[in-house]
C-alpha cells in the first residue's frame, strides 16, 4: 500500500524573530513528513534583525522549500493574510 501526503503549507507571518526562527526551522526540519510535500512561507514584516539572515541559512542548507515574502504593513494579521494568497498546499497551517 502506497501513502498518499498532501502538500502542507506552513504560513509563519515574523518580524524581529532572530532568537526563535532557528529553532522552529529546526524543528521543520526534523520532521519526518516528506519535505516534497512540505511549502513554508515566511512572511517577513520587515524585519531589522537577523531574521532574514538566518532563514536564508536555512534555505540554503536544509531540504526544505523555504519561501521568503515581504509584509510591508508589517502585522502578523497582515502576514497571515499574505500567506494565504501566496499558499499552494493541500492543507494550510498558520
Amino acid at each position: 500500500m502506497v501513502l498518499s501526503f498532501p502538500k502542507l503549507t506552513l504560513n509563519i507571518a515574523v518580524r524581529n524573530e532572530e532568537k526563535r526562527i532557528a529553532t522552529l526551522l529546526t524543528s521543520i526540519a526534523n520532521q519526518t513528513y516528506p519535505k516534497s510535500q512540505l511549502e513554508v512561507l515566511i512572511i517577513d514584516g520587515m524585519s531589522i534583525d537577523k531574521t532574514l539572515e538566518i532563514v536564508k541559512a536555512f534555505k540554503e542548507n536544509y531540504n526544505i522549500p523555504i519561501h521568503i515574502i515581504k509584509n510591508n504593513k508589517k502585522d502578523s494579521a497582515s502576514g497571515r493574510t499574505i500567506g494565504l494568497l501566496y499558499a499552494t498546499g493541500d492543507v494550510h497551517l498558520i
